[in-house]
């Protein structure tokens, strides 16, 4: 995903990251916009040598090894408050490892990250094909160990696959896709996905996540049909604020409540994002705020559990929850920054 000047993979810590994603390179990303639409002429990059933070909208430091009285002990989900986290290939390589230990991790919602769209239609997550001519050609495991991030003990209530990413053409083909062929029952972006949809009936949600094309009227189609499988509908925005107002009006007049969810980036590129700008925006709903957890050599970059809970306990009145990229860095740092740790950042710092 997402709009990072430059990730490079590193050597993990931990053997699951060595088998993670191959997608990790990034190019770099527009220049991110302090209010919805509104760029800069900086980038926020969170690949800081120091391992330094700023807290979002602040010039305050919060250094590497900061700590606080806040309580991260119990990964309990708040009521009503959304927990996300955005993972690459260990959920799909690693599954078996993984999968139990997200149940057990305090995270509410999964996003599974991320799901490419070739120009011919195919559906790759990440470097797996997973769809090709309207069959479900992934491994055969797979949809049942997603399916079992719900099964009882566990914290996680809904599962997303995330569309898209920086430094992609996905949603260029998704346009070129509609234009050739439309969205019937009998185009391959139909076909794809109804086979998608038949295979991970687990999955509640697309996470749209364009950060390229911002063609409204294409990624509104492209929504609505994914509505029409019975898919729940998040935007995952950065910049380009009038883009995903209109998506998210368009989708939301042609049927109510299809976008039920605003992962809104505040990091890296989108680390001067206002929330309650973006509220504004959005009218009806409010965002929930994304932030970088520990990441890098020594994992001296980005935010620590305790970092993370400051962070949002000041923007707390105008969120409704949030998320942390990237589970491939937590998992890889899990040794000194636990995954439930973060959870319970999240969920303490907006209780």
């Amino acid at each position: 995903m997402h709009n990072f000047t430059k990730l490079i993979c590193v050597a993990a810590t931990s053997a699951i990251l060595l088998r993670a994603a191959s997608s990790c390179s990034r190019s770099a990303s527009p220049s991110p916009g302090v209010t919805p639409g509104q760029a800069t002429g900086q980038v926020g990059s969170n690949t800081v040598a120091s391992g330094n933070q700023a807290v979002v909208g602040s010039s305050v430091p919060i250094s590497p090894g900061s700590q606080s009285a806040v309580d991260l002990s119990a990964p309990k989900v708040a009521p009503n408050i959304v927990s996300g986290v955005f993972g690459g290939g260990p959920f799909y390589n690693d599954a078996a490892t993984v999968m139990p230990l997200m149940r057990a991790s305090g995270f509410n919602t999964m996003i599974l990250w991320t799901v490419h769209v070739n120009d011919n239609g195919d559906l790759v997550f990440n470097d797996k094909l997973l769809v090709a001519d309207g069959v479900y050609v992934g491994s055969s495991a797979w949809p049942a160990q997603v399916a079992d991030l719900k099964s009882s003990p566990t914290s996680v209530q809904r599962i997303e696959l995330s569309v898209g990413s920086a430094g992609t053409r996905d949603f260029e083909n998704i346009a070129a896709l509609i234009a050739a062929q439309g969205i019937g029952n009998s185009s391959i972006l139909f076909r794809n996905f109804s086979a998608l949809r038949a295979a991970m009936a687990a999955v509640d949600a697309i996470s749209l996540d364009d950060e390229s094309a911002y063609l409204p009227d294409a990624t509104a189609t492209f929504g609505g049909m994914l509505a029409r499988l019975g898919f729940k509908i998040s935007l995952c925005p950065y910049t380009q604020g009038d883009f995903w107002r209109t998506v998210k009006t368009q989708l939301n007049s042609q049927q109510p409540n299809t976008v039920d969810r605003i992962y809104l980036q505040m990091y890296d590129g989108g680390a001067g994002n206002d929330p309650a700008a973006w509220n504004r925006m959005f009218g009806d709903l409010t965002v929930q705020a994304g932030l970088w957890s520990r990441h890098g050599h020594g994992c001296y970059s980005g935010d620590t559990p305790t970092d993370v809970a400051q962070k949002l306990a000041r923007y707390k009145p105008v969120l409704s929850g949030g998320w942390m990229w990237l589970l491939d860095d937590m998992l890889a740092c899990a040794n000194v920054y636990p995954v439930k740790d973060y959870a319970a950042a999240i969920n303490t710092g907006l209780k």
